[in-house]
């Protein structure tokens, strides 16, 4: 259970739903409630299915690029410190930038870039949830990592939404 709350919190904290809640209306202004709602549901399933492949490849990843567990924690570790930074400046520069705005407001479809890649499934993101899957050593932990993702692109649509 331990290893379950602490997987979750970190996904969900990390993706951050609430601080992409600014640029989604943003980027989205154009379009109709409907619209906006299929976006946001759209970003929100192209998010949860990243995250779950990178979780799930990401150890067959490693061994076929020859990276170990232990190396990658330290290069993860290094992007949720900048992700951390970012947090406390008020910024999300990993994840979005003006850039992306300026990008999304441009684009007809917003949903899959830059709205589910990087503005909630950023680098941070998904190095987490490859160094947790990585870590998990029963199938129990296997199923509470990829629960955790699920539960957090519900949670996701459902910031967007509201």
């Amino acid at each position: 259970m331990q290893f379950a709350l602490i997987t979750l919190a970190s996904v969900l904290f990390i993706v951050d739903p609430i601080a992409a809640i600014p640029t989604y209306l943003v980027i989205t202004r154009n379009e109709s409630a409907t619209e906006r709602r299929r976006t946001a549901l759209r970003a929100c399933v192209a998010m949860t299915i990243i995250l779950i492949a990178f979780a799930a490849v990401g150890r067959y990843l490693f061994q076929a690029l020859g990276i170990t567990l232990p190396a990658f924690r330290v290069a993860g570790g290094l992007i949720l410190g900048l992700v951390a930074f970012d947090m406390l400046r008020g910024e999300r520069s990993t994840q979005e930038g003006r850039t992306e705005v300026r990008e999304g407001e441009e684009k007809d479809d917003v949903a899959l870039t830059p709205l589910a890649i990087p503005i909630l499934a950023g680098p941070g993101a998904i190095s987490t949830v490859m160094v947790l899957n990585g870590e998990a050593d029963v199938w129990l932990h296997r199923v509470a990592v990829f629960g955790a993702i699920l539960v957090t692109g519900m949670l996701s649509y459902l910031s967007l939404r509201l």
